[in-house]
């Protein structure tokens, strides 16, 4: 049942550099969030984060920048027409201190 679940989500994939900095953003997730490449590169992804969970959420980020270790977090991030969308998102450190990551949706939190 997980695995039907998880494929019947939708979920974007993106890359992030040892800064927090994503690129690489696949159209699925320009699509989930509502959001053009441009507003979620770098690390404009971060204002996206609803103001209740921005520093939490970039705390954890920076912990596991600092550690290098993956990082698995829910969080709500707002749509262009301010909508809030409740996410998950996993990376995981791959070669030279950079980031392969997933977002999705998570109707569970």
């Amino acid at each position: 049942a997980a695995v039907y679940i998880g494929l019947a989500l939708p979920f974007g994939a993106f890359s992030m550099d040892s800064s927090g900095n994503w690129y690489d953003i696949n159209r699925s997730l320009t699509r989930l969030i509502g959001r053009t490449e441009e507003e979620l590169s770098g690390r404009n992804w971060l204002s996206r984060i609803s103001e209740g969970d921005r520093h939490r959420v970039t705390a954890e980020l920076n912990a596991a920048l600092t550690d290098r270790r993956d990082i698995d977090i829910d969080f709500t991030m707002s749509k262009a027409d301010g909508a809030a969308l409740l996410v998950g998102m996993r990376t995981k450190l791959e070669a030279a201190g950079h980031y392969s990551g997933n977002l999705w949706l998570n109707p569970t939190r």
